[in-house]
């Protein structure tokens, strides 16, 4: 799977030129919170989430997204998968989840592939209650609201083992697009040209957040661009839910989830689309944004909510941070705060679960979106070294994309 961290123009223009003129951080190395949590290297997957992007799943939802080696799916019952019917597979396969997304090793038998008669669809039931074979896994329910076309323009969320940018497969990878279409029975997410689904992703579950606050899964991908980072169709849950709840039973209401290490300040999504926190009864409450309004730090509450737009005072950023050239800025309880990166001999980076951050650096004036010598694109890498592509080794020319990627190598 491949997929782009928003990475916003690099100039200092427009209002957060103004906020970083006027903070009193701005500039200074200063040892602050963002700087004190570290950054794994595990995956060294360079445009990869290794967590939603967008949707409030817990622990066990996001190990429900498994892997039948060639094709993805989800657990959305204890025994029954979601995947696409041209997978082809067979009664004996094996369908394989784990708590790590590099390590989906807790491989469950299949008892039989059922495959739609007429679209591409499929149920695996699996031989054994995942939920007992894996505990903490969760199933993810189907949705159970019809799609309309309200629902143009949102967000949603697919997931997989495919292929990634770097080539491999085998890593638990997400990506949050915008729903662009709805056919009579697909719907359609669209990269944009930065991140998307790939090879290998085929089966896997494209979620959403439904009116009740729950996660849902709204179909199964079909079909893709070959580029993987252009427009999939996922095969619509929600015109063949009759059929599928013909064999899993009827999808049961999603009751409340526990809280586990949230506390009742909460915190918001990369975007500021929704609020997480711990309710009053102890239990996990999730607040959607409505227009106008956007999550933030609210004062009186003491705690991270969905407010006003016009009286957020972190400019549009929340705790995940961005970085505005080698700039890395943040909101967090205390207000706005910047850090100067290359002021402290480092380089302002995304990392794959905790937004941006600035490294140890050895790139010098190399920043993460990179620049073109010649046809060879250079970057700062997240571990802050610098890296190289020739793009001609893939017929490709190295260009400037967009103020989210930076420069890559592209299809002339």
């Amino acid at each position: 799977m491949s997929v782009l961290y928003d990475m916003s123009d690099g100039g200092g223009s427009g209002r957060n030129a103004d906020v970083m003129g006027s903070d009193p951080l701005f500039g200074m190395c200063v040892d602050g919170l963002q700087k004190k949590t570290s950054i794994s290297n595990q995956t060294r997957v360079y445009y990869g989430t290794t967590v939603p992007q967008f949707l409030p799943m817990t622990p066990g939802q996001i190990m429900a997204v498994g892997n039948f080696w060639g094709c993805s799916g989800l657990l959305i019952a204890p025994r029954w998968v979601l995947t696409a019917a041209h997978c082809g597979l067979w009664d004996n396969t094996e369908f394989c989840m784990g708590a790590q997304p590099h390590e989906p090793y807790d491989c469950m038998p299949a008892q039989q592939v059922i495959n739609h008669p007429a679209a591409d669809i499929a149920l695996v039931e699996l031989a054994v209650d995942a939920t007992e074979w894996l505990p903490g896994v969760e199933p993810v329910p189907l949705l159970t609201e019809p799609l309309d076309a309200s629902w143009i323009g949102t967000l949603a969320e697919a997931a997989g083992y495919g292929q990634m940018e770097t080539g491999y497969t085998g890593v638990r990878k997400f990506t949050a697009e915008p729903i662009v279409y709805l056919g009579w029975d697909t719907l359609t997410l669209d990269g944009k040209g930065k991140q998307g689904v790939c090879f290998g992703d085929s089966g896997g579950p494209v979620m959403v957040l439904a009116s009740d606050g729950s996660v849902r899964v709204a179909g199964a991908l079909s079909e893709g661009d070959d580029s993987c980072v252009g427009q999939d169709n996922f095969t619509r849950v929600d015109v063949y839910r009759d059929w599928l709840e013909s064999y899993t039973g009827p999808t049961m209401p999603v009751g409340p989830q526990p809280c586990g290490d949230l506390d009742s300040k909460g915190k918001c999504n990369q975007e500021g689309t929704w609020a997480i926190y711990c309710g009053a009864d102890n239990t996990l409450q999730v607040d959607v944004c409505p227009s106008g309004e956007r999550c933030s730090w609210n004062q009186g509450l003491n705690a991270w909510r969905c407010i006003d737009a016009a009286q957020d005072l972190c400019n549009g950023l929340t705790y995940w941070g961005k970085c505005f050239g080698n700039v890395l800025q943040w909101c967090d309880e205390g207000g706005h705060h910047a850090r100067n990166c290359a002021l402290c001999e480092e380089t302002c980076v995304p990392s794959e679960t905790m937004g941006y951050f600035c490294v140890p650096s050895s790139c010098g004036s190399l920043e993460f979106h990179g620049h073109c010598v010649g046809n060879v694109v250079e970057w700062c890498n997240r571990e802050g070294q610098p890296e190289s592509r020739d793009c001609t080794a893939t017929g490709e020319i190295c260009a400037y994309v967009s103020d989210d990627m930076g420069y890559w190598c592209v299809d002339p």
